[in-house]
């Protein structure tokens, strides 16, 4: 008998976005998924039958649609405290522990546009939790050639190559104002 957990149907009507809801960012839904996202990835974090559980009851593409919609929203220049970008952080941490099962790497495959959405979240320059977990969710998609070729075609190269030249070992780390060492000043 799979685990269950007895709060997912509620959790998951609360990250459910239609993707023709223009205000779905209104104030007062807006809380309700920043608070509603964290907990899936909390959940996922704590425990793997909690992932496994999301992925079977269709969890992924929940998250993919807002994700999706969040990453209309936010801009490279989008400062981490907004809360779309709150939203994207805490949805890539949850892709990052789901990355690690098979299933969860099959459906993500199938889900239109979500590696797209994934490589993009590397350009969040003042997001540096989305940046981290979207290097950590590519790395654990990484595993299989078929996504290797998807991420390949969503030109993850390009992002990640900027990623690296601006990487600077010598960083302090008392220095919050920019990510992995990473030079905001320098374009």
């Amino acid at each position: 008998m799979p685990f269950k957990y007895a709060g997912y149907p509620m959790l998951l009507s609360a990250i459910t976005v239609d993707k023709d809801d223009n205000n779905f960012l209104s104030s007062d839904r807006a809380h309700l998924l920043v608070a509603s996202s964290e907990l899936v990835w909390l959940m996922c974090e704590s425990s793997p039958f909690n992932g496994e559980e999301l992925v079977r009851d269709g969890g992924i593409p929940l998250l993919a649609t807002l994700l999706s919609r969040c990453m209309c929203v936010v801009q490279p220049t989008t400062p981490a405290t907004e809360l779309s970008a709150t939203i994207v952080a805490s949805i890539m941490r949850t892709f990052s522990v789901l990355s690690q099962f098979e299933s969860a790497r099959t459906e993500m495959l199938e889900f239109s546009g979500l590696v797209d959405d994934i490589v993009h979240c590397t350009e969040l320059e003042l997001v540096p939790a989305a940046i981290d977990a979207a290097l950590q969710t590519i790395a654990h998609l990484s595993i299989s050639s078929e996504i290797q070729n998807a991420l390949l075609k969503a030109g993850v190269l390009w992002y990640l190559i900027p990623l690296l030249l601006q990487y600077d070992s010598t960083a302090e780390e008392s220095d919050k104002t920019d990510a992995h060492g990473l030079e905001l000043a320098v374009k």
